[in-house]
């Protein structure tokens, strides 16, 4: 992964490390870079907007998983299957 992401040229604007407990939720705005998230541990939801129908679509996160999302994409992590 990190000869992935150094290939690219990717230069951080934020970094950091969070534990957080039930309940979280973290809203990401539209914004001209891109994130990055590794659960290392636990779980969580990914809210992503669905440009197709203006419902968000949620996608299931766990140990282990990683995300790229691209930039401009506003977002949410949260730690429970609700809206």
């Amino acid at each position: 992964m990190s000869e992935v992401l150094n290939s690219v040229h990717l230069v951080t604007a934020v970094f950091g490390r969070l534990d957080l407990g039930s309940p979280w939720r973290l809203q990401v705005p539209s914004r001209p870079y891109l994130s990055f998230y590794v659960v290392t541990r636990g779980s969580g939801w990914l809210d992503l907007p669905n440009s197709d129908n203006g419902k968000k679509r949620s996608i299931s996160l766990s140990t282990g998983d990683a995300v790229l999302i691209p930039r401009g994409t506003e977002h949410a992590l949260r730690d429970a299957d609700r809206s």
